[in-house]
């Protein structure tokens, strides 16, 4: 249990992992090319931007900073996105940088340093609106139940983290 802790076992593991699910991706899809665009849309893009999307414009509600914080877990277990490094694998390319790509329309050089940097102030960003969140909610005459979200949308990607969460684990 304990090896977890361990950076080189958490290395090595997220190394087979990654070829795992990467050769079972490939297997689905017939080629690389094809299972590394499903990664990047299905698996990365579109279910990050929805919850983003639902986070700014949904009220203050406690399960979006439990999804937040279980992201941000699995950042610092997996020393890093564990869907840029299957990605980086599909497409056999390490210089794949994700969504960070948008940096360099800035003039911001693509480097490691710099997309940590990036990371840090996306994540104090969404906290300060979580924040200001709060804040309204507490200040709010009507005072909703902030463990509860009534939208189907943010359950559906409930559901598909968790799919690809037991999916990594059993592949």
């Amino acid at each position: 249990m304990y090896h977890f802790l361990d950076i080189e076992y958490r290395k090595t593991y997220t190394k087979k992992k990654i070829k795992k699910i990467s050769n079972f991706l490939i297997s689905l899809f017939g080629d690389r090319n094809k299972a590394g665009w499903f990664s990047v849309f299905f698996l990365h893009y579109i279910p990050h931007l929805l919850f983003f999307i639902l986070f700014l414009y949904k009220p203050f509600n406690l399960l979006f900073l439990i999804v937040w914080i279980i992201g941000l877990m699995s950042h610092y277990f997996f020393k890093g996105c564990i869907h840029i490094r299957i990605e980086r694998f599909l497409f056999d390319n390490k210089k794949w940088i994700g969504p960070y790509f948008i940096l360099n329309y800035f003039g911001i050089k693509l480097n490691r340093p710099n997309l940590i940097y990036a990371l840090y102030i996306l994540n104090i960003i969404m906290l300060i609106i979580y924040l200001i969140k709060f804040g309204m909610y507490m200040f709010s005459p009507d005072q909703i139940n902030i463990f509860y979200m009534n939208n189907s949308i943010f359950w559906i990607l409930i559901l598909w983290w968790v799919l690809q969460i037991f999916g990594f684990c059993i592949i």
